[in-house]
């Protein structure tokens, strides 16, 4: 993730189909909402439960920030982007993009010093929810995450290297 002044970036690995369908399947109907009933009945495709998810997950946020600062109204101007990401290369580029991005923005001279991003969590030996040994995993090892980041790809456009198709 990053956290920047007027955007965020999350990278989101999502279990398989027949994992979430077998998951949902477990739970309670009464448990369930809406949308997660028609993927059951297969009324709707997988795609429309993860933007189902993740329109949930920006509701709650946005009212949470609007209940804490008295404030009314949209917090998100424009619906969320997403990028499938099928490549290793794309990955490992698209963890680049997020980490580097307050850097890209003229946010920081040196992305280490941007305290609002997942890469400082990563290398800590600190508990957290993150997956840290999978993007490790990913990457072949710490070090050459580490090694990864600290690299200055300023000749690239990487936002376009990710969303480019397939």
């Amino acid at each position: 993730y990053a956290l920047l002044t007027n955007h965020f970036h999350l990278s989101v690995s999502v279990k398989s189909e027949n994992d979430l369908f077998n998951f949902l399947s477990t739970k309670p109907l009464e448990s369930l909402t809406i949308t997660q009933k028609q993927y059951l009945n297969k009324e709707v495709d997988v795609d429309t439960l993860i933007t189902y998810q993740f329109s949930g997950l920006f509701n709650g946020y946005s009212q949470a920030i609007n209940k804490r600062y008295s404030r009314n109204g949209n917090l998100f101007y424009r619906p969320f982007k997403r990028s499938l990401l099928k490549s290793l290369e794309k990955i490992l580029f698209n963890q680049y993009y997020i980490h580097h991005n307050s850097r890209k923005h003229g946010l920081v001279s040196s992305f280490l010093d941007d305290p609002w991003h997942s890469f400082h969590t990563l290398i800590s030996k600190e508990p957290t929810f993150l997956a840290r040994e999978k993007v490790f995993e990913i990457f072949g090892s710490k070090q050459k995450f580490i090694d990864f980041h600290s690299k200055q790809y300023n000749s690239m456009n990487f936002h376009d290297i990710i969303l480019e198709d397939e």
